[in-house]
């Protein structure tokens, strides 16, 4: 019997290449009209996503599929995707990245959703500046409140409370992924609190600037290495406690200084991606936004269609400077488990990774 292969158990998919929130640090807020609407343009439809989905599933034995953007939920049909993996593909996790707001907007998409199986929910904050009040003019605010972070916050937090108060009997699992800068070193601790008194889980996503080759005023330097060594430490002690509401593990949090400060996101040195990322084209990056000397040419229609194999992508990642710069890419390991199609199921009591 000859080895098994090793194939990630993860996926990050970027449904759509849309977003109207406008958060500083973003890099959608430096992209052209025209390149905004060219990546849209080339953006694979729901069908192909679905067929996807399942070669990913069948063949590479991927359980754990992350919908992310831009904003997933501009894209149409999203419920048809997160139904079809709950339906057909059996033992896996759906994790939904969303700023909340168009959900909020939209009552019958956030409805589809719900009654697809949308159950795993992360929203996108950047730290609790003021606590959310869900006796607010839901209307007025979004008028009221400037498209950005502090927007997305606000809402983001309002629209996981609305959802279990609108839904009491559907079993959520709510998490709130925070952005780690400059700005909201000193709101973490207070953020977590609040939080895991909601029951809503904390996850950590330091703001990178090597990625998109430009310094941001907000970024961490090494002037707050040693808040941030106080922080990791904090937060390394809560998530030694049982029934701790942090998402990151506890390998990542003991290196965030060094993932924040010095942008080293190789909180794993096993010689293996952990996750696997593909682009709204279908093309398939080292991480979340390095292609490296693939160009792009390499798509995931082309593992579908057999046209390609994954150990040719696989080849380019180690060797590619981008590729062994990415490591895990955020990711550590330990989050799910095994990488063969034959390991474990996933234990749906707790988070994998780190989005």
């Amino acid at each position: 019997m000859g080895q098994e292969r090793l194939y990630p158990r993860q996926v990050q998919i970027f449904v759509s290449e849309v977003c109207a929130e406008g958060c500083g640090y973003c890099p959608y807020t430096l992209m052209s009209p025209e390149k905004r609407r060219r990546l849209r343009s080339k953006e694979l439809p729901i069908e192909q996503w679905q067929e996807a989905s399942k070669f990913l599933y069948e063949k590479m034995g991927i359980k754990l599929f992350t919908l992310i953007g831009g904003e997933p939920t501009a894209k149409r049909g999203i419920e048809r995707l997160v139904a079809f993996i709950n339906k057909e593909l059996p033992g896996t996790e759906i994790l939904l990245l969303t700023s909340g707001i168009p959900l909020l907007k939209n009552e019958n998409l956030r409805r589809k959703l719900i009654e697809s199986g949308m159950r795993n929910v992360i929203v996108s904050i950047d730290g609790i500046k003021e606590k959310p009040n869900l006796e607010i003019d839901l209307t007025g605010e979004l008028k009221a409140l400037k498209r950005g972070s502090q927007r997305k916050s606000v809402l983001g937090l309002y629209f996981l409370l609305r959802l279990r108060q609108e839904y009491p009997q559907v079993p959520f699992r709510f998490g709130a992924g925070c952005i780690v800068n400059k700005e909201t070193l000193d709101l973490i601790l207070p953020t977590y609190e609040y939080l895991a008194k909601h029951k809503i889980y904390l996850n950590l996503c330091p703001e990178q600037t090597i990625c998109f080759a430009r310094q941001s005023d907000t970024a961490l330097g090494l002037e707050d290495r040693n808040k941030l060594v106080g922080i990791s430490e904090e937060l390394v002690r809560i998530k030694q406690e049982p029934g701790n509401f942090l998402m990151p593990s506890e390998d990542f949090l003991r290196q965030l200084p060094t993932i924040g400060i010095e942008q080293s996101y190789r909180c794993s040195e096993r010689p293996f991606p952990s996750t696997i990322h593909l682009a709204s084209d279908g093309g398939v990056p080292f991480c979340n936004w390095h292609r490296g000397n693939m160009e792009g040419d390499f798509n995931i229609m082309e593992l579908v269609n057999l046209k390609r194999d994954f150990e040719e992508w696989l080849f380019a990642w180690r060797t590619d400077e981008n590729g062994k710069r990415c490591s895990c890419s955020w990711t550590f390991p330990d989050r799910v488990g095994a990488y063969s199609p034959s390991a474990p199921p996933l234990n749906p009591n707790i988070w994998y990774g780190c989005i």
